[in-house]
């Protein structure tokens, strides 16, 4: 997701601002659209159904530990 929409960094400031996320995620990686997609999997779903107006983050922790 990043670099979408803006001019390509070079790679090795793609890699550091990776290091960067995978660093402050609590699994020590960036997160995936298929992690994102199985989320919003769930959620369609019949397990999540009385799951309403609530933030849902899928960042591996990377928002409470940048804080």
């Amino acid at each position: 997701m990043i670099g979408k929409g803006r001019t390509p960094d070079p790679p090795e400031v793609r890699e550091k601002m990776l290091a960067t996320m995978r660093a402050k995620s609590l699994f020590n990686r960036e997160q995936t659209a298929e992690d994102i997609a199985e989320v919003a999997l769930w959620l369609s779903s019949p397990a999540a159904a009385l799951i309403t107006g609530v933030a849902l983050p899928v960042d591996g922790g990377w928002s409470i530990r940048s804080i």
